[in-house]
């Protein structure tokens, strides 16, 4: 974030700036447009809150992404948390004149006891998932549908397609590797993972971008 005003009397505010050269814009373009990545949007709501609770013990609820952020509205972003009753609640908004647009809201749920990671067989995943396919052949695919990812959100190495579900293999790319420590939720890794969620439509023609999500929880930081 470029600016703190960290009290929750009555919110918080937390701004960040995008510059237009920023690869997080320039390489993540749909419709020829640079448009900010949905997971940039939870990084900066995770990053606030950690601030405001001094503490990374929490969830992210409710999200719902209601319109993109493009390029020339990404002077200044700006994150809202206030209380309501027992709920701490989020809004990223941006600005055009004197009135914010509203483009993400949700809820911050704080937890008190620790919770240990679950696991999974991924060996079981990949015998029910019998399609799959490369990385460079999903890229491809997405481009002909006009989401374009430049190479610091080409993440996904591998996907496996079955029939309600898809898994991925997702490594960091190169140009991101010296920013990787900068970040908790890093947008490459976290935008490969919605790529994987979305490659699922990609046979039947469609093409479908996240609107709205139950929930994020944190169970551990990402190996790099």
């Amino acid at each position: 974030m470029d600016e703190l005003k960290p009290s929750l009397k009555p919110e918080a505010l937390y701004i960040k700036r995008f510059a237009a050269d920023d690869p997080i814009l320039a390489d993540h373009q749909v419709a020829g447009r640079p448009i900010l990545p949905a997971v940039a949007y939870l990084e900066m709501v995770r990053a606030a809150a950690a601030h405001v609770l001094a503490s990374d013990a929490f969830d992210l609820h409710s999200i719902v992404w209601l319109r993109p952020l493009e390029q020339r509205q990404t002077e200044q972003v700006q994150v809202r948390l206030w209380r309501e009753a027992d709920r701490l609640r989020f809004a990223v908004e941006s600005f055009e004149g004197a009135d914010p647009s509203l483009h993400a809201q949700g809820e911050i749920a704080e937890l008190f006891e620790p919770r240990t990671a679950d696991t999974l067989e991924i060996s079981a995943v990949q015998d029910r998932c019998q399609n799959q396919f490369s990385g460079i052949e999903l890229y491809r695919s997405f481009a002909q549908r006009g989401v374009d990812y430049g190479p610091y959100f080409q993440s996904v190495d591998r996907v496996w397609l079955g029939v309600s579900e898809s898994l991925g293999r997702i490594r960091v790319p190169l140009i991101c590797q010296r920013s990787f420590n900068q970040y908790a939720l890093h947008p490459s890794l976290f935008d490969g993972a919605l790529q994987v969620a979305g490659a699922a439509a990609l046979g039947s023609g469609e093409l479908r971008l996240p609107f709205s999500l139950d929930g994020l929880e944190g169970r551990r930081p990402v190996p790099h």
